[in-house]
């Protein structure tokens, strides 16, 4: 049996090759593997003696460990639930000889790469006397193969706490968990390093919530605790937190913003204008709603803009069609006076009847359902461009028209329902005999690592105005699963990109040369290499675009200028030359886009990313303009934009944006921040907004800016 003086705890360290000395959208691949140098005392006696013959069963029982997942993602933890779930942790281990799958935190269980994210914060707060709550990250990949050496010695608490800070930093840039941490006695394994972690917080739980001086550490790399990985399934019923309250963009339960619903009009006025029918539903905020139930958000929508309120729309549901509409030929336009006095008669019909109105009377005739609704649509649309009420609306349909002909049907638990997605600009009718549609895709785009392929909400990108994905390369692990993902998100009017790094190693953590410097001439071989994978993905069905990361030197592209005319930037250029022309003979619709860095016209002396040149063979470029990592302000995000627009020849300036503060600190920026830093960049003149990234991220819609 284990002593009960045991008070085992270690640490470790994250040694960083950033190249430019911040991550970026790059996945920060500019990172390397190892971890280490530190742990922690707590009269630890050796490991190896764990009792293996206790049930795991009974211990997960009392201790509430659960299969991975939970009915909500918690936005925030406090510390002390971190420390009760590491004194869980540790009674586990030291019972099984093993790590759990999850451990329970607030209702939600949390995989072990997520615990040591959790835990590496927890420590990192405490060291600092920081009382604040935690900001987890979700869906953290396992590491990809764990490893180590025998670990033996003592490390002092301001070494587990620098390795802390690294640790959080590597999981968020690599949104994965480290194989190992190198330290000062070896490279410690992944498990035995999150072990040490929950011993260090369930130490510090029992003693008045200080850290531990120093802690020594005896373990096996043949321990049970080393051979056992914990596997963990995100479970598809959790979804992220609520974005928050963002005045004028997001909803309630019970109520929906009035931006959402005039992104809706628009969507449903230009399904009508494009199919000649009404749609059966429109789904706002991930919920369908019929055209009886958008009739009464539209209407009382329009007399709220009026009447100069901003208030939210209260949701009313189950509301019935029409039992037989009927109207009148209709050729007009119709002043505001007039459009604002049947809007109110159709909600207050509604709210009387519980039904929508056959017609609606006007010195026109009786306007008949479908056709007044198109008309508030249309309005909707205007207020939504122009963030005012029309001075009139103009209709001109007809009673025998296929819009009044054909009355929406609408059974909320049906999946063979048609409708729309609002929330992007245009439809996409296609040809498989559905009377919805499908948004196309916008100019607004997030990163997504592969690992979160399954859990990322299409229906929150899309409602949040979101049309473009840059998926990460290592999707196609599974190319079966990869592809029909692809095609439902492309099936919701979302684009797909496929991202991968040009002249960044992610396995060896290495750059490359795009230079053969012994020849002094382009690195072609490399080059086809590339361009080569570039090609295949383009071939793909449903692939959009091709993003490209690390295109790029790690800063020292100046080194290199040939009296040949062969430079470090002309390497860049010639390359994107290339492979653009490759790729557009494959697929000539293919978006072309890539990451660049924010430093303006430093960009081609230290990176080589010369952008007047770039743009002339990108569609898309997208500076990361990560106000965080430089230390910068809203107003550098907008002038920085401002740089690319006019200096990247024809190529559209999708604004990269860092969802959280900065590397060294991953909290999330509020949606109200986040939606500050996009208007800057809109007002900056770029075309749309690039997120990075996907689970740290408070959305909020950006059609709404």
């Amino acid at each position: 049996m284990v002593s009960k003086k045991l008070k085992i705890l270690l640490l470790f360290s994250l040694v960083l090759l950033i190249g430019s000395g911040f991550s970026f959208a790059e996945s920060n691949l500019g990172t390397s593997d190892p971890l280490g140098q530190n742990g922690l005392y707590n009269n630890s006696e050796d490991l190896s003696q764990i009792n293996k013959n206790s049930s795991s069963k009974e211990i997960a029982s009392q201790t509430k460990i659960l299969a991975a997942g939970g009915e909500t993602r918690p936005a925030k933890l406090t510390q002390s639930s971190v420390l009760t779930a590491s004194a869980t942790v540790n009674s586990y281990v030291l019972k099984n000889g093993k790590l759990p799958n999850s451990v329970t935190i607030s209702g939600y269980a949390y995989s072990m790469p997520e615990f040591l994210y959790l835990l590496s914060k927890t420590i990192e707060f405490k060291y600092k006397k920081n009382n604040g709550d935690i900001t987890p990250i979700y869906s953290i990949k396992d590491p990809a193969k764990p490893s180590g050496s025998n670990i033996n010695g003592k490390f002092t608490t301001k070494n587990y706490y620098d390795y802390a800070l690294n640790i959080a930093k590597y999981s968020v840039n690599n949104n994965m968990a480290p194989n190992f941490v190198t330290t000062k006695l070896g490279k410690m394994q992944y498990q035995t390093a999150i072990f040490g972690f929950a011993k260090v917080l369930a130490w510090s739980k029992a003693n008045k919530n200080v850290l531990p001086s120093s802690v020594a550490l005896n373990i096996k790399t043949s321990h049970t605790l080393n051979k056992n990985l914990p596997k963990y399934s995100s479970s598809t019923s959790n979804i992220p937190p609520n974005s928050g309250s963002n005045s004028g963009t997001t909803s309630t339960s019970n109520s929906l913003s009035q931006s959402l619903i005039w992104t809706a009009s628009k969507s449903v006025k230009n399904y009508v204008e494009k199919n000649g029918i009404l749609p059966n539903f429109v789904t706002i905020s991930n919920k369908q709603y019929s055209m009886p139930e958008f009739m009464n958000l539209l209407t009382r929508a329009i007399v709220l803009k009026n009447s100069g309120s901003s208030s939210n729309v209260a949701i009313k549901t189950n509301i019935k069609n029409p039992p037989k509409p009927s109207g009148v030929s209709i050729n007009k336009n119709i002043p505001k006076a007039t459009y604002i006095t049947l809007a109110k008669n159709c909600y207050n019909y509604i709210a009387n009847n519980n039904e929508a109105p056959n017609f609606v009377s006007s010195s026109y005739g009786k306007i008949q359902y479908q056709t007044i609704l198109y008309g508030f649509a249309k309005i909707g649309n205007f207020i939504g461009v122009n963030n005012k009420l029309p001075t009139s609306v103009s209709l001109n349909v007809k009673s025998t028209s296929a819009l009044n002909k054909n009355l929406p049907k609408f059974s909320p638990n049906s999946s063979a329902n048609n409708g729309t997605n609002n929330g992007n600009t245009g439809t996409n009718n296609g040809n498989n005999g559905n009377n919805g549609i499908t948004t196309n895709s916008n100019k607004n785009a997030i990163w997504v690592h592969s690992g979160d392929m399954k859990n990322v909400n299409l229906d929150t990108l899309v409602a949040n105005g979101i049309g473009n994905i840059f998926i990460h390369e290592d999707i196609f692990k599974d190319k079966t699963n990869a592809l029909n993902w692809i095609s439902t998100a492309t099936s919701k009017g979302i684009k797909i990109h496929i991202w991968f790094a040009c002249f960044y190693n992610t396995s060896s953590k290495s750059w490359i040369n795009p230079i053969n410097t012994d020849t002094q001439t382009y690195n072609q071989a490399y080059f086809n290499t590339i361009i080569n994978r570039a090609k295949e993905y383009a071939t793909y069905s449903g692939v959009a675009g091709i993003h490209l990361d690390y295109l790029r030197y790690p800063g020292t592209a100046y080194q290199y200028n040939y009296s040949n005319g062969v430079t470090g930037t002309n390497a860049i250029s010639e390359f994107t030359k290339q492979l653009s022309t490759s790729v557009k003979a494959v697929n000539s619709k293919l978006i072309l886009s890539a990451a660049v860095m924010p430093e303006t016209y430093n960009n081609a002396y230290f990176y080589g990313q010369d952008c007047s040149v770039l743009g002339k063979y990108l569609d898309v470029i997208c500076p990361m303009i990560y106000k965080g990592n430089y230390k910068q302000n809203t107003s550098w995000i907008q002038t920085t934009t401002q740089w690319f627009v006019k200096n990247s020849g024809n190529a559209q300036i999708w604004g990269g944006l860092q969802t959280y503060k900065s590397d060294s600190d991953v909290t999330m920026l509020s949606a109200s921040e986040l939606a500050a830093d996009s208007k800057a960049v809109m007002d900056g003149g770029a075309a749309g907004i690039a997120l990075f990234r996907w689970g740290i991220a408070n959305l909020f819609n950006l059609l709404g800016l």
